[in-house]
């Protein structure tokens, strides 16, 4: 085992602050939830924890907000059109 690594079932058990569980998401797993391919994550600028070499974990509350905040952008940009704000949690 290298020094860089990090469990699996340690990144999967993270918690916040308070204690409580959070779901932390693999590079795979987050495209899925945004339907798209892994490595557009990189290029769209979807946060992401960078746990070594090419090991990153996404965690599920961040990559929400960051599709609020993209969602909030473009109905700025196009004030006429009304966006869904309905997702699957």
């Amino acid at each position: 085992m290298s020094t860089n690594h990090v469990p699996r079932d340690i990144v999967a058990r993270a918690a916040d602050q308070n204690g409580s569980a959070v779901a932390v998401l693999t590079r795979t797993e987050a495209a899925e939830l945004l339907r798209l391919r892994p490595r557009q994550l990189d290029r769209l600028g979807v946060p992401c924890l960078n746990l070594g070499h090419r090991t990153k974990r996404y965690v599920r509350a961040d990559v929400v907000a960051w599709l609020d905040k993209q969602r909030q952008a473009e109905s700025l940009r196009r004030p006429g059109k009304q966006i869904d704000t309905k997702y699957a949690a």
